[in-house]
């Protein structure tokens, strides 16, 4: 099986045959998410696409009616879902040989699963932002409390168990304005240096010159803050 490609070259025959194997699973797996996203990310990353289509982005528009954005849900939910499907299968590989059990009997056997792994492209990508451990930490609760591994209750449990991150300091309009007064007033003293003052602080004026443009934009960059306008227009009031 040979595929022509838009350039005149062709797919080897082995990449059509990666081809076919992907769009299979594609074509069957619609209602597995995992196996989806493992194919198409195998398309994208080894540009099977390119036998007939432009780009990425038209192979799924053309292909499968899929948007790139969903693709790429797709292919995050089944990098997650498969990293946890190794986590549990290290933990029945622990547990069987706690319980010293004969090498004959398969891995995790009789063990239940300890946590649920995600059904659901939502349910999944609801844990994208934790790191591995703290993944785990939150399917071991849900397992433990009975809940399905929903995108909601993944959402708050997560808020209950982890940790805050820490909270940043929000600029006030005040701290904005004095942080360009200072920037302001430092401008102004590069400018007014005399000419032996210069020679004492910089290698050449037009150096000065550079510094004095940098605080400029500084000041002008934050004039430009959201809080800034917000804090002139109440004033103003």
């Amino acid at each position: 099986m040979e595929i022509r490609r838009r350039s005149g070259g062709r797919l080897s025959p082995e990449e059509a045959e990666r081809l076919e194997i992907c769009e299979t699973a594609i074509d069957s797996g619609l209602k597995t998410f995992w196996e989806v996203g493992i194919a198409l990310a195998e398309v994208r990353d080894k540009r099977l696409w390119y036998g007939s289509y432009a780009s990425f982005t038209e192979y799924l528009d053309k292909r499968w009616h899929l948007r790139r954005s969903y693709a790429g849900s797709l292919i995050l939910a089944a990098d997650i879902r498969m990293e946890l499907a190794d986590r549990v299968e290290e933990r029945r590989e622990k547990l069987r040989a706690a319980r010293s059990v004969e090498a004959s009997v398969t891995a995790g056997e009789d063990d239940p699963p300890p946590f649920d792994l995600p059904d659901s492209v939502e349910s999944a990508c609801a844990l994208g932002k934790l790191n591995t451990d703290d993944r785990v930490r939150v399917l071991e609760e849900l397992k433990s409390r009975e809940l399905p591994a929903s995108k909601a209750n993944i959402r708050q449990v997560a808020d209950q168990i982890l940790p805050s991150p820490p909270k940043v300091r929000k600029l006030s309009y005040g701290m904005i304005r004095s942080g360009i007064d200072a920037i302001v007033r430092q401008a102004e003293f590069f400018d007014a240096l005399s000419p032996d003052r210069i020679g004492e602080l910089f290698q050449s004026p037009g150096q000065r010159e550079q510094a004095v443009e940098a605080l400029k934009k500084m000041a002008d960059i934050l004039e430009k803050h959201p809080a800034c306008g917000e804090g002139a227009q109440a004033e103003s009031l």
